[in-house]
């Protein structure tokens, strides 16, 4: 570069904080819907089991408190992987805080977050994000497209509207009163197994107040449900007003969400499960019924490859998460490619049904999840520890030198 023609600066900056080969903090990351006050009970919990550093949480920008900060200029199209980034983004700006070793924790939709970090990965396009590497917990993963809805093996396309992305669109999210909306959440079938103290954080945070001058005590959704819709899919084809030019996207079957829509993120999800480097705890509900009684074949030969789809019955637990083939399908793909931690096999990938749960086993039982999670968690920090002090045993070496056991196993090509 000419320097008559330009001017040269040059810049020192922190490296990214996470390093490939780094080796406790806590990162959590949550659901659609959820807010990250929700983990309190459980963290308490999880204290009893192992010492803690720090714990760190937020909000995504389209939910709870990041919501209210940016609902002026937030739009209607989420992408999955740009929370990926803003955790990193979290990490590197607050890093003299977080000393490794560094253990994630996410439920639901927030295992996008934990799973996409945790990949081998490093041949992203540009700007998508640059997968983490450090251990963690997923609870619940949903990450499933590219299904036909079914029961008794027989096509049902009605069914499209039980799924859950058009029942949040139809809910309620206004009330009169805090507490007529906490007497009415708590009779949903999804709040009403929460633990206490996890539902006095959900009417305390998920939400707000919106007075009215009929109603000045009114309450709504700190996380509107609007956002949790967009959250789950993108429309297919575009609305017209999101059509700055035709749209020639090729989006495979294996993308669909319901009938019209669609999410694209999941396959690269997908493809980078198998490279998972660190060790994974996957933590089941027993109970899961979120697929909300149907029956899901994917159409993605590849994902499914590893364990062929099981025939249930229509009943009250059809199709549950924790025990259903969609379950295997990832516990069995999980750090089984290339530059992944060896998966199952190798003791790297773990699973655990939490019985009597259903899917946000930390906020329904968070004495029960803390207990599994602890036990996997003590383990991994023992053996951080123990790796810590072989390293420190190792002799030291100039880096400005070839290594000697280089140059001897170079010299026997």
């Amino acid at each position: 570069m000419s320097e008559h023609l330009f001017t040269i600066t040059s810049h020192i900056i922190h490296a990214s904080h996470i390093r490939g080969y780094s080796r406790g903090v806590l990162i959590l990351a949550h659901g659609i819907g959820s807010s990250k006050e929700s983990y309190e009970p459980f963290l308490d919990q999880l204290l009893a089991h192992l010492p803690i550093r720090g714990a760190w949480a937020c909000d995504v920008p389209h939910h709870a408190a990041s919501y209210l900060l940016n609902q002026d200029i937030i739009g209607d199209e989420p992408h999955w992987l740009d929370s990926v980034i803003d955790m990193l983004h979290m990490v590197n700006l607050f890093a003299a805080q977080m000393p490794p070793p560094i253990y994630g924790i996410g439920q639901s939709w927030g295992c996008v977050n934990m799973l996409t970090r945790t990949s081998s990965s490093s041949h992203n396009v540009a700007f998508t994000p640059t997968p983490f590497r450090w251990h963690g917990t997923v609870i619940e993963p949903v990450f499933e497209t590219g299904y036909r809805f079914q029961r008794y093996g027989v096509e049902k396309p009605k069914e499209h509207s039980q799924h859950r992305m058009p029942l949040q669109a139809r809910r309620r999210d206004t009330w009169k009163a805090r507490e007529e909306a906490a007497a009415k959440l708590r009779r949903t079938a999804y709040y009403a197994v929460f633990d206490p103290r996890v539902f006095e954080r959900v009417v305390k945070y998920d939400l707000r107040d919106m007075p009215t001058q009929q109603h000045p005590h009114a309450v709504t959704l700190t996380t509107p449900k609007a956002q949790e819709v967009y959250s789950y899919a993108r429309p297919d084809p575009p609305f017209p007003v999101h059509e700055a030019a035709p749209d020639h996207n090729a989006r495979p079957e294996n993308t669909v969400v319901v009938l019209g829509f669609y999410r694209g993120e999941v396959k690269h999800l997908k493809r980078v499960l198998p490279q998972t480097l660190p060790s994974i705890l996957y933590l089941w509900g027993a109970e899961s019924i979120i697929l909300f009684e149907l029956f899901l074949a994917s159409f993605d030969a590849a994902f499914r490859a590893a364990r062929p789809v099981a025939r249930v019955k229509s009943s009250g637990n059809l199709s549950d998460v924790g025990n259903s083939a969609y379950a295997q399908r990832v516990i069995d793909q999980t750090g089984v490619g290339d530059e992944g931690n060896g998966g199952v096999a190798t003791g790297k990938v773990q699973s655990k049904h939490t019985k009597g749960a259903y899917h946000a086993v930390h906020l329904e039982m968070p004495r029960k999840a803390a207990e599994e999670v602890g036990k996997w968690l003590k383990k991994e920090l023992q053996k951080w520890h123990e790796e810590m002090m072989r390293r420190k045993e190792q002799p030291s070496f100039n880096p400005g030198v070839v290594n000697p056991l280089w140059l001897e196993k170079l010299s026997k090509l």
